[in-house]
């Protein structure tokens, strides 16, 4: 994405597609960001685009283990 793109990519109903919506990345950020969250874009040296989603989470109860989520996935086996 080059930086207009990357300007207005949260803006709704614009796109880069022909056949885009323009919906996606303003409909992610608006429900992050009803949860305390959000989207921020980023160019990437060398090429291509950095999407990182925040969301605020609570912190786990005192002498938790932190869970994997990837080893909660159907399919997935914990990693070792």
């Amino acid at each position: 994405m080059d930086e207009e793109m990357i300007r207005n990519a949260l803006v709704p109903f614009y796109s880069s597609k022909r056949d885009g919506s323009g919906l996606g990345l303003p409909l992610c950020n608006e429900i992050l960001s009803a949860h305390g969250g959000g989207l921020r874009l980023e160019r990437r040296p060398g090429g291509g685009t950095v999407v990182t989603c925040t969301i605020p989470g609570s912190a786990p109860p005192a002498g938790a283990e932190p869970k994997d989520l990837q080893s909660s996935l159907p399919g997935r086996a914990p990693r070792a």
